[in-house]
């Protein structure tokens, strides 16, 4: 999270806002920012399990999320940039990020428990 939260500094740094932007919805801020955690998880993880992607640059990833979302980068930073001055409506979204992780995350446990075999329990020895 500490990491996340330094990027996204670093892009505001780098990137000036327009005042006239658009702020994103709050439903659309929390998918962009799931997305953003997801690739951020999928990123680190990789990143130490094959060497070849020390180098690589976390923001490079954003780009894909960006696409997907169909939003610019600096739509995310100025909504982010809007979203951090009401800290109130910065936790409803960040609720929201969690309560779809935890959704996601117990959906695949629930995929991983069906998938396993089932396994009949031995009898007794007498």
């Amino acid at each position: 999270m500490k990491k996340f939260v330094l990027v996204v500094v670093a892009i505001v740094a780098l990137v000036s806002c327009k005042e006239d932007g658009q702020v994103l919805s709050k439903n659309k801020m929390a998918s962009v920012l799931r997305d953003v955690h997801l690739c951020d998880g999928v990123f680190n993880t990789q990143r130490y399990a094959v060497g070849r992607l020390e180098n690589l640059d976390s923001l490079y990833l954003y780009d894909g999320v960006f696409k997907k979302n169909k939003i610019t980068r600096e739509e995310f930073i100025y909504s982010l940039q809007y979203y951090s001055k009401y800290p109130r409506k910065l936790d409803e979204i960040y609720t929201m990020v969690v309560n779809d992780l935890s959704a996601q995350q117990e959906k695949m446990r629930e995929e991983l428990r069906s998938a396993e075999p089932k396994r009949k329990p031995k009898a007794k020895k007498e």
